[in-house]
């Protein structure tokens, strides 16, 4: 009986300390499009996503956050932005979140338009037919999951989010831009209200050594 008990005892704490070790780090290797969904799909907090050259279809967008201290981060090529390329935008549905991931050395051929983002980064990325977009999920102040705390460096925009505007900010606070080159087309009517840019219920953002061209 004695003995029973003892396994039992070494069982329970076993298990106890199972249910408290923090699920180890993995690092996903993205070559295909169907890498590419697995990793997107899988990844978790603490997650690296290591995305070989390659022209891919699919988001680069993971279905999960990552946190504070285990931020998820998708990497393509720093010196070589856009030998990482899909044909997706970097976006998500509206009234979902993001929070904690990172992405650099990548190139997107759509908006990077961010619904409820927190403490995210886009650096070294290039983004083709689209524009920055950080924004709440409506323009009604009251209502909760602002844009916030996001980071985003050395990083080439054109065309404009929705034709209109090439920053597009609504709901969003805290966020530094740096080093960022915004380059679009808008009609005169958009020209006279924002002059390529949106900025709605927006505050203490930072923009410094960006470059904003509109034709």
């Amino acid at each position: 009986a004695e003995g029973q008990l003892v396994r039992r005892s070494i069982t329970a704490a076993l298990v106890a300390l199972a249910l408290a070790t923090p699920a180890r780090a993995i690092t996903h290797t993205v070559t295909d499009d169907a890498s590419l969904n697995t990793a997107m799909t899988t990844a978790n907090a603490g997650d690296l996503i290591n995305i070989a050259a390659g022209s891919y279809t699919g988001s680069f967008v993971p279905a999960n956050s990552g946190t504070a201290g285990s931020p998820i981060r998708i990497v393509g090529s720093q010196s070589n932005p856009t030998s990482v390329s899909t044909t997706a935008g970097l976006t998500w549905t509206e009234g979902t979140a993001r929070a904690y991931i990172s992405w650099t050395g990548i190139k997107v051929s759509d908006d990077v338009n961010w619904w409820r983002a927190n403490f995210c980064s886009l650096t070294y990325a290039r983004v083709d037919s689209g524009g920055l977009g950080l924004r709440r999920t409506n323009s009604d102040i009251t209502s909760g999951g602002a844009s916030q705390g996001n980071v985003i460096s050395d990083c080439t925009f054109t065309q404009n989010i929705g034709a209109d505007y090439v920053v597009h900010f609504q709901g969003a606070y805290e966020n530094t831009i740096r080093r960022c080159r915004f380059y679009g087309t808008t009609t005169a009517a958009t020209f006279e209200k924002g002059r390529g840019r949106y900025l709605f219920r927006s505050s203490n953002n930072t923009f410094t050594d960006c470059l904003l061209s509109i034709e």
